[in-house]
């Protein structure tokens, strides 16, 4: 994977920031999640893009925007530039009208002892259900003390695990 020409490492990124995060596959969902917030979001990865359309609905509040992510380094998926766009609904269902791979999760959020944020993401693709926890760090820092949830295996360097790739497995799978 090489990194993309949009990158210019020479300069900083004036409307980007640095997302650091790692990702977690988990067996079983926490017992304490019928305790956490949580939203419903359904993301549309834009074809032959890097952008990622997402509406956000937490209760009564809707959010809809525009995301681009672009790696830092080929070899860390876990670190990686983002800009967002912040949409109108008119703007979003424009958007909305161009092709890519749809994919619907409910995120739960847990907030641990030093601030740190977790999302717990439950995705169901037709009749499997992936429980993937996602932890965002600040730059620089690397680890919790210890993770508040028992999970099977890392996937951060996993592309297939990305949301792109699960968006696009979910819709072969229904075309089949």
């Amino acid at each position: 994977m090489k990194i993309p020409p949009e990158i210019d490492h020479s300069k900083q990124w004036k409307y980007a920031q640095i997302e650091v995060e790692r990702r977690f596959l988990l067996d079983v969902p926490p017992n304490y999640l019928d305790q956490l917030p949580f939203k419903h979001i359904t993301d549309l990865y834009i074809h032959a893009t890097r952008l990622r359309l997402r509406k956000v609905v937490q209760k009564t509040q809707t959010q809809y925007k525009l995301t681009k992510k672009l790696l830092l380094e080929p070899e860390n998926m876990g670190r990686q530039w983002i800009s967002t766009l912040y949409l109108s609904e008119q703007e979003y269902l424009l958007f909305a009208t161009l092709p890519g791979f749809e994919l619907k999760k409910k995120r739960y959020r847990y907030e641990s002892a030093n601030d740190v944020q977790i999302g717990i993401d439950e995705i169901q693709i037709h009749q499997a259900h992936l429980w993937i926890a996602e932890i965002e760090f600040s730059d620089g820092q690397k680890t919790l003390d210890k993770l508040p949830f028992t999970w099977s295996r890392e996937i951060t360097q996993e592309p297939s695990f990305s949301g792109f790739e699960l968006a696009k497995q979910y819709a072969e799978r229904l075309s089949k």
